[in-house]
């Protein structure tokens, strides 16, 4: 900081212009003369012995003694931008003739009007982008209380630009303290709430950062603010908060396409991701083996990550809400570092993360898709982390990976996923589809394929249900399907799907079959002469409307046939003359046209 100079009073007589001429005071002539400016000049002559006349305007070089020069009085330099103006003299009120004596033409002092030698303050804010600052960001002085910025400050003073070394500088006008000469200006003691306006071409502003909750990034000045002083970010009011004391912008991030790129360079800075991580990049290395990219993994943080030369720059549990504005300064710091290299950055949050601060590392383009999009941050769980990770090995790969999961609905049922033995197959065109074109799902009910593009740019897929004969003989058909590409949702037909899919994208499907066939059931009850199961062979029948005694012991058969379109299942007969447990069947299930005997023995009572 500058040391402040105190204002001073100018305090100057006034002085008619005649020269006036003492005598009998020291032994000498003393002739003294002022004019209208801001000093008086006093000469002393030799000594006279008697008193000479002096008339105004006189040219008697001889007579006149010799006018002494005036001396300057020392003037301030204006500081540049100064609102401050000169000093204003009052008027003299009376005059007096040349000849007037002294006692006569003395008037009382006048004051000319005071004003302070300083009168501004200068708030300097340091801004960072680059290693040496960062120019053309646009600074602006709000006024406001502690809870926020409340109105932008309009006079020009009010806004700043920063210089090739990151300097903003404002400089604040009024911050004078009162004498008993002047009042005290109006920004004496100001506290102003510093907004950032905008950002240079290649740059984003931060408007809020995540601590414990995202907080807007934006500092209010220190308690004093006095002429003559100068504060700065790095000592007097960023620091106080908790700032690194440089405003910190964030590079944009780089249009790296990673589309069929064999050879490509990709960093790994993980970060909090644990064991599932540590997997996730080994399967991602095992992934892009023989395409000739490499996966260097990162310990060390971004910072390490600017010491290389890489395509993309994954980093996994980016984001955590930060301690305090310097933590999180420091991490936009080094990803710029890795952003001015030429790298991509894929800021990947997991868990607790803040959006703010994923911004601030990667960019604005954000995502909730585990299936790579080029956006500059992806928001997903631990457990997706393979997945986004496969999908990124899908793009520099020039392939694309496809998820089939087969759904069913029984007759009378809810939907439910399906076991294995339901066929598919997979139609591209210009793209090689592996492992084959047909296959059947397994005991979870899925399917997989990779769609390898070759450099194409796009390709067709045609994705189709084939049901089996059986299936279809069971009552099953198609009902709908529906697919997704890297998460937004595709139309689709019954049966069949036709997709347009791009290297990278992630394609994942669900086919819906129903038994849609009718149901029947035909039951034919007979009696018979015996008393129990075991003599049905040699059991005469009782025809239907004969009589016999009542308690006669007789035994009935039920033929049971599926007479319906679809199998049945849970078969239970029940008969009203006998309890629900009483007949016995050999089973509860019934294919399309098979059937079965039931049986049942008792007593017949009158209501037979």
């Amino acid at each position: 900081m500058c040391n402040n100079r105190k204002p001073f009073r100018k305090s100057v007589a006034t002085l008619f212009s005649a020269a006036l001429v003492f005598t009998g005071l020291t032994g000498g002539t003393v002739f003294a003369s002022a004019s209208e400016s801001e000093s008086t000049t006093v000469e002393q002559t030799p000594r006279q012995t008697s008193m000479v006349p002096v008339t105004p305007g006189t040219d008697d070089a001889d007579d006149a003694p010799a006018e002494a020069p005036q001396s300057a009085a020392p003037q301030q330099e204006p500081r540049q931008g100064s609102t401050t103006a000169s000093p204003k003299k009052k008027d003299p009120t009376t005059s007096a003739s040349p000849s007037a004596s002294a006692a006569e033409s003395e008037t009382p002092d006048e004051e000319t009007e005071v004003e302070p030698e300083e009168t501004e303050a200068t708030i300097t804010v340091q801004v960072g982008g680059n290693q040496s600052g960062l120019a053309g960001v646009s600074l602006r002085l709000y006024t406001g209380g502690a809870s926020g910025p409340a109105a932008a400050v309009s006079g020009a003073w009010a806004q700043c630009t920063s210089n090739a070394s990151g300097k903003c500088s404002f400089t604040i006008p009024d911050t004078h303290p009162a004498t008993d000469d002047y009042e005290q200006g109006d920004n004496y003691d100001q506290r102003f709430w510093v907004v950032q306006e905008s950002a240079p071409s290649g740059w984003y502003a931060n408007a809020k950062l995540g601590l414990r909750s995202e907080t807007p990034y934006r500092f209010r000045t220190g308690p004093a603010l006095r002429a003559g002083e100068t504060y700065s970010s790095g000592s007097d009011f960023m620091r106080t908060d908790g700032s690194s004391g440089t405003w910190q912008n964030s590079r944009a991030n780089p249009s790296a396409s990673l589309s069929c790129r064999p050879g490509a360079d990709i960093a790994l800075v993980l970060d909090r991701s644990g064991p599932v991580g540590n997997a996730a990049v080994q399967a991602m290395k095992k992934r892009l083996a023989g395409s000739n990219s490499t996966v260097t993994v990162i310990d060390g943080g971004l910072g390490q990550a600017a010491k290389g030369s890489y395509d993309l720059a994954i980093v996994v549990g980016a984001g955590a809400k930060a301690n305090s504005f310097a933590d999180i300064e420091h991490t936009i710091r080094s990803a710029n570092a890795v952003k001015a290299q030429g790298t991509r950055i894929l800021a990947v949050g997991i868990g607790s993360t803040s959006a703010a601060n994923l911004r601030a590392i990667a960019g604005t383009q954000t995502s909730n898709s585990a299936s790579y999009t080029g956006a500059d941050v992806h928001t997903i769980g631990i457990g997706r982390l393979p997945m986004l990770l496969d999908s990124v090995a899908d793009q520099v790969a020039c392939e694309t990976t496809v998820q089939i999961t087969q759904q069913r609905t029984a007759y009378g049922e809810e939907a439910e996923t399906a076991g294995s033995g339901w066929a598919f197959t997979a139609q591209a065109a210009n793209a090689t589809v592996s492992p084959e074109a047909t296959q059947q799902t397994g005991d979870q009910g899925t399917v997989s394929y990779t769609v390898d593009l070759d450099s194409a740019k796009s390709t067709s897929l045609t994705l189709r249900s084939v049901l089996t004969d059986q299936q279809q003989a069971n009552g099953w058909a198609a009902k709908d399907a529906t697919c997704e590409i890297n998460g937004d949702p595709v139309t689709t037909g019954k049966a069949a799907a036709e997709l347009t899919l791009t290297p990278g994208d992630r394609v994942e499907c669900t086919f819906h079959a129903a038994q849609t066939l009718d149901s029947g059931l035909k039951i034919s009850k007979q009696a018979w002469g015996s008393e129990n199961i075991g003599g049905l062979a040699d059991a005469p029948e009782i025809p239907r409307g004969s009589s016999v005694p009542a308690g006669t012991t007789v035994t009935w058969t039920y033929l049971v046939t599926n007479t319906g379109e679809t199998p049945l299942d849970d078969v239970v007969v029940t008969d009203s003359q006998l309890p629900d447990d009483d007949i016995d069947c050999p089973t509860d299930m019934l294919e399309v046209g098979e059937s079965m005997t039931c049986t049942a023995s008792g007593a017949v009572t009158a209501d037979h």
